[in-house]
């Protein structure tokens, strides 16, 4: 028969393994996002060099999220899931449980609100017409005329 610490630490145990696969599931999702992002951005004609520029900024900035989200994400939960599916659950901590999920908590929720301006970005990028600026450059006044004379 359990005491009630191990009932208490199983149950830590179980309430963790649900959660980290549901964040599992939220990760992949996003990553998934992100690559339909990248497509339509990498997909969409540039009809100036600035365009151009501004294009590939974007899918810079895709690519170093998708890099983030394969990296410090997933394989963090990947070795999260891994230590609690370990079968000998009396080696595994409360406080390390705790310390655990804390620490993945707070990646997952930093990259849900990274994602929210990504996809601002994107969309952004997607729906104009026109490029004037890049980097606070303004590429359609007079000044740039100067400059290239």
């Amino acid at each position: 028969m359990k005491t009630s610490s191990e009932q208490t630490q199983g149950n830590a145990l179980d309430s963790l393994r649900e959660q980290t696969s549901k964040w599992m599931e939220t990760v992949k999702s996003y990553y998934s996002d992100l690559k339909f992002f990248k497509e339509k951005v990498a997909n969409k004609e540039a009809e100036s060099d600035v365009e151009e520029q501004i294009k590939q900024d974007v899918l810079l900035n895709i690519n170093t999220m998708m890099n983030k989200v394969q990296v410090e994400v997933i394989q963090d939960l990947d070795h999260q899931q891994e230590y609690l599916n370990n079968p000998d659950d009396s080696k595994i901590s409360t406080n390390k449980i705790e310390e655990v999920s804390s620490t993945i908590k707070t990646k997952v929720e930093g990259l849900t609100s990274a994602l929210y301006k990504l996809k601002q970005m994107v969309l952004d990028f997607l729906s104009r017409k026109q490029f004037g600026k890049r980097h606070g450059f303004n590429t359609t006044s007079k000044e740039s005329e100067t400059i290239s004379h």
